[in-house]
């Protein structure tokens, strides 16, 4: 599920050459940014909903950010026990994806439903690995990535890619590719990419 939202920042989030006043937040944990009028790129399905991109590539998504992306379960079946929020003012804006599972192979196929989080915190199935992170844009083309929990998840549909690029794929930064061992709990990536 994809929603377009605005952005607080009177001159818009300059990203690239450009100042975006609207973005598209991805469920799977990336932001895409196009003028009024033009096409988000994101909602994707079939494989390409959890297949992930080097960046910066031709292939699309392009002029993302990609805070963590990977093929995570918001709304499916029985398993969402996590949202997706925005929030900001005339400095910060946040998109915070919070407490979602991963998009487990293993879990999933084994007949596991009803997604549920506990009360101290544990999840059922214990084999439903929840992550919980934040993507923050500044109003001075700054970003931080800040990851609350990211548990490895080797078995997952498709690893994590974390990183930035223009609207056309041709310039930007792998952070991680196809990586199912990063991010670390409790750590952030700081960036000003354009």
């Amino acid at each position: 599920e994809t929603v377009v939202v605005g952005i607080p920042f009177e001159q818009g989030f300059p990203y690239f050459g450009r100042n975006y006043t609207r973005l598209a937040v991805a469920d799977n944990g990336y932001v895409t940014f196009a003028d009024e009028g033009m096409t988000y790129f994101v909602g994707e399905t079939g494989p390409a909903a959890y297949v992930t991109n080097r960046m910066p590539s031709p292939q699309w998504p392009n002029n993302q950010i990609a805070a963590l992306w990977t093929d995570l379960s918001v709304g499916e079946q029985d398993y969402n026990v996590g949202d997706v929020y925005t929030w900001g003012n005339e400095t910060v804006f946040g998109i915070e994806w919070a407490q979602i599972p991963h998009y487990d192979s293993d879990c999933f196929a084994n007949g596991n439903t009803g997604g549920h989080l506990n009360e101290d915190g544990s999840v059922e199935p214990g084999c439903l690995r929840l992550t919980h992170f934040e993507l923050l844009l500044f109003a001075d083309g700054s970003l931080q990535m800040l990851y609350k929990e990211a548990p490895p998840a080797p078995t997952m549909y498709a690893a994590v890619s974390v990183g930035w690029e223009n609207a056309y794929g041709t310039v930007g930064q792998d952070v991680r590719y196809n990586d199912a061992t990063f991010p670390n709990d409790d750590s952030a990536v700081v960036a000003s990419p354009a």
